[in-house]
């Protein structure tokens, strides 16, 4: 089975289509939200070599970041606290409006005592400090999803 996926191309507007294979296993559909565009794309490579995962977008500032959320519902959303125009806690706070919630994957150079607590008051499952490896955002996400699927009986050995 073939799925057609709209991507959004980073910091534009315009929309490219790419076929993604559909699997058995849960395909993660993801918002990338992050001032680099370099990050954004080494992250987003990284992210489809694991065949778990569709990013659906990418924002370079917190106001696309918060339009193309609203719009692309995304499964999990990774995004940098210092965006431009709007920051991640405005993004995030966007994304904890949406129904169904995104998982949430913060990057973070520095935590504060208030940034901590609106994190728990935003629902953000992950926490990374800058700077770190694409790879390791990318198994972040995938070992706290594998425990989840132990504890629900569905353990993915992929």
């Amino acid at each position: 089975v073939k799925l057609e996926a709209p991507l959004v191309h980073p910091c534009g507007n315009e929309r490219i289509y790419e076929e993604e294979s559909c699997y058995m296993e849960k395909m993660y559909r993801v918002l990338l939200a992050n001032g680099s565009e370099e990050f954004c794309g080494k992250l987003g490579v990284a992210l489809k070599q694991t065949n778990r995962y569709s990013v659906v977008g990418s924002a370079c500032d917190g106001v696309r970041a918060i339009s193309l959320l609203k719009e692309l519902k995304p499964d999990l959303l990774v995004v940098d606290l210092m965006l431009p125009q709007a920051d991640g806690l405005s993004v995030l706070k966007a994304a904890a409006g949406l129904d169904p919630k995104p998982k949430l994957l913060v990057l973070v150079e520095f935590v504060t005592e208030y940034v901590s607590s609106m994190f728990m008051t935003l629902g953000v499952q992950y926490i990374m400090l800058k700077p770190c490896s694409c790879r390791g955002v990318v198994e972040r996400h995938r070992s706290k999803a594998q425990r989840q699927h132990r504890v629900h009986g569905h353990l993915d050995h992929s």
